[in-house]
């Protein structure tokens, strides 16, 4: 265990062909501890998912993705890192209900947000506060692909201290993206900001609180 009391593995490392957003990684390394229960929503390839675990270790984290393709891809990725993570499928948000999810050529890309019908496939949707409550997660790391606008502001986090989020300010108007930071500010101060150079729309950002 490191001196500031995350776990590491001596020898261990995830196995990667690239890092596509280095920035959560660094986020994640920095403000996770290694007793934090994590829920992590948009594991995309699975490498962030293999690296929060050697955090956190695998027993504690809970990873959805709601993409079918990049599902069977993160447990491919989590296989050849010998990890032993489950990536359940479906669209977290404030129902248990079937959502439109519209598929991107670009597999970043895919949300619940999307201008093309014709990209459209059904997922299946997922109560977040039913898994709040459920899993009791104290760190929240959430991609989802502009999805954040809408979910966020209707999610209760009595358990939770960190939150690790990547936002996309482009996707949504000026008011939706006011309203996330006001609840997200509300119970929570802020951390850290990063922006990346090529897209000035895109920020990884942390907060966090104490909890009682």
């Amino acid at each position: 265990m490191s001196g500031d009391g995350r776990r590491w593995r001596d020898g261990e490392r995830v196995k990667l062909y690239n890092i596509c957003e280095p920035e959560e990684a660094v986020l994640c390394s920095e403000f996770l501890r290694y007793d934090d229960k994590v829920l992590l929503a948009g594991a995309g390839l699975g490498w962030l998912s293999c690296w929060c675990a050697l955090i956190t270790g695998p027993e504690n984290l809970v990873c959805y993705e709601a993409q079918p393709y990049l599902a069977k891809l993160a447990k491919k990725a989590i296989a050849v890192n010998g990890q032993q993570l489950d990536i359940r499928p479906g669209v977290l948000g404030l129902a248990d209900e079937t959502v439109a999810f519209y598929i991107c050529d670009a597999w970043a890309g895919s949300s619940v947000l999307g201008p093309r019908p014709e990209t459209a496939t059904n997922v299946q949707g997922i109560d977040t506060n039913r898994i709040l409550r459920e899993e009791k997660p104290t760190a929240l790391v959430l991609d989802i692909e502009g999805g954040e606008f809408a979910l966020i502001p209707g999610l209760e986090m009595p358990t939770v201290r960190l939150v690790i989020l990547e936002t996309h300010g482009d996707c949504v108007s000026v008011d939706k993206e006011a309203a996330m930071w006001e609840c997200l500010t509300g119970q929570f101060r802020v951390e850290r900001v990063i922006r990346r150079e090529s897209d000035a729309k895109m920020r990884f950002c942390v907060l966090s609180r104490e909890l009682p």
